[in-house]
């Protein structure tokens, strides 16, 4: 998450200067540029709602895969502790024969 976050800055420039021919040139003359600062919102805008689009879509496949697969995993668990179960000694005397 973080590695892929620490691309965003770089994400944002791209999206800004390719998409919407931000002008860097204004911004450094050091006049006000609004039009500029709406290209650069515009740049970021797109990006987090893109990388928010993809955990949306992440967390609505675990949303219809969850269930099954606790199901599968407590079916599982279950059958484990059953099988521990009988292959524990019944007993205190059973204990007794294995050790004695």
């Amino acid at each position: 998450e973080n590695t892929l976050g620490n691309f965003a800055g770089v994400a944002v420039g791209l999206v800004t200067d390719n998409v919407f021919h931000y002008n860097a040139d204004a911004v450094e003359a050091g006049a006000c540029a609004p039009d500029e600062a709406r290209k650069l919102g515009l740049g970021m805008f797109w990006v987090c709602n893109f990388a928010w689009a993809i955990c949306f879509t992440v967390y609505l496949g675990m949303h219809w895969t969850y269930p099954k697969d606790r199901r599968r995993q407590l079916a599982l668990r279950r059958e484990q502790a059953q099988m521990r179960k009988a292959e524990a000694p019944a007993s205190n005397d059973e204990i007794g024969e294995v050790c004695g």
